[in-house]
């Protein structure tokens, strides 16, 4: 297999272009290396809010950024991790799964490996997760950028160690600039935009009224855990599933919601499916029973389950 390199680091410290400067030296030799966003903050591939992954075929356009043809997607529905962590380690299994089956069936695609770019990550729940990532996508080489802590802390990871991983630490890029959350709101509502106009605003996304009857909207996850610990005695544990799926009725407050369309074909699947595009809910109405969504192409869905966040979105 080819190397499988994890991207780790603090918040602004070079970690994408990194990861794009990889890419393109792979794709400029000669491979087609998958690339994995697990940024839910700002993704690349798909929009925020969603982790992704696209076999990289041409070199990252410094306009356009990549380009990606049929990507993989997996709503998880928030900007930080933290919000839902075993949603987001879920959402990183199903995503880890899919790339190991192509792996499977694509010798090119096996020899190439790939480049995991992540979000900036803190603290002791942070750490797990990276671990988990590390397993889950099989990673040889983890580029820790400009955390000695986090480098302390991997390199003396057993189960790491036990893998022979690889644990190199990266000082950050001089050109490397911060970026205020003024400024990371507008990326991610400009990410939004392209992914439903295009970048040169060539595509033209269509408003389709749906019935209530023809789509079922769920929430994944059961939201914040501390206020449940703190209601529970001593010692225990709550039961209920944190990445429980339920049904959400339409209501007024979904308006300019982002809702990922997934291939599910039952309740209990919307979990483990991933999906094949996201709608803009533009509007909600009782009195007909109908919700109208901005959709990136006309016709009928593929699929009825929509599945919903705390991501919005105002054209």
């Amino acid at each position: 297999m080819g190397p499988r390199v994890l991207i780790v680091g603090a918040k602004d410290c070079g970690k994408s272009s990194l990861a794009r400067m990889l890419l393109t030296y792979a794709v400029r030799g000669g491979r087609k290396p998958d690339f994995v966003d697990l940024d839910v903050g700002l993704n690349s591939i798909a929009i925020p809010g969603a982790v992704a992954a696209v076999s990289a075929e041409q070199p990252v356009d410094i306009e356009t950024g990549l380009k990606a043809s049929s990507p993989t997607s997996y709503f998880y529905g928030h900007l930080a991790p933290q919000k839902k962590w075993e949603l987001y380690k879920k959402c990183v299994t199903n995503l880890a799964r899919d790339v190991k089956k192509r792996w499977t069936r694509n010798l090119d695609a096996r020899i190439a490996g790939c480049i995991i770019d992540t979000y900036q990550f803190w603290g002791e729940k942070a750490k797990e997760t990276i671990v988990h990532i590390a397993e889950e996508f099989q990673a040889n080489v983890i580029l820790v950028v400009d955390h000695e802590r986090l480098h302390s802390y991997l390199s003396k990871d057993r189960s790491l160690s036990k893998r022979s991983v690889s644990v190199i630490p990266l000082k950050k890029s001089g050109g490397v600039v911060q970026r205020d959350e003024k400024y990371r709101a507008a990326a991610r509502k400009a990410a939004i935009h392209r992914y439903f106009y295009g970048p040169g605003r060539e595509l033209h996304p269509y408003q389709q009224v749906l019935g209530y009857h023809e789509v079922k909207i769920c929430q994944v996850g059961r939201g914040s855990q501390a206020p449940v610990q703190s209601l529970l005695p001593i010692g225990s544990e709550s039961r209920l599933d944190p990445n429980m799926v339920r049904p959400v009725r339409p209501n007024q407050n979904m308006k300019h919601a982002i809702l990922a369309l997934s291939y599910a074909t039952t309740q209990k699947e919307c979990i483990d499916a991933n999906v094949a595009g996201f709608l803009h809910l533009t509007q909600v109405d009782h009195t007909r029973l109908t919700i109208t969504a901005l959709t990136p192409c006309p016709g009928p869905m593929p699929g009825a389950y929509l599945i919903i966040g705390n991501i919005t979105w105002i054209d």
